[in-house]
């Protein structure tokens, strides 16, 4: 049952990186927001940028990993 710890393995990975996706968070573009922020968007905005290129990095590692357990299941039932 090698290939089954492993699948359980890079499940545990991508709940782990689920968590970690729900964690970053983008600031609130609200009209308060952009009323108190008028100045000060120039490090916001690379704030912004920064929140997004990590999301874009866990989607892909969690894409990854997916398709890792896809082909482990597929060898599990030696389908091809």
């Amino acid at each position: 049952m090698e290939l089954a710890t492993e699948i359980s393995n890079e499940q545990g990975v991508i709940n782990r990186l689920t968590a970690e996706l729900k964690q970053t968070r983008l600031p609130a573009r609200t009209i308060n927001w952009q009323h108190n922020n008028i100045g000060a968007t120039k490090g916001i905005t690379q704030r912004v940028l920064v929140v997004r290129k990590q999301r874009k990095k866990i989607n892909s590692r969690v894409d990854t990993l997916r398709r890792k357990i896809m082909s482990l299941r597929k060898a599990i039932l030696g389908v091809e």
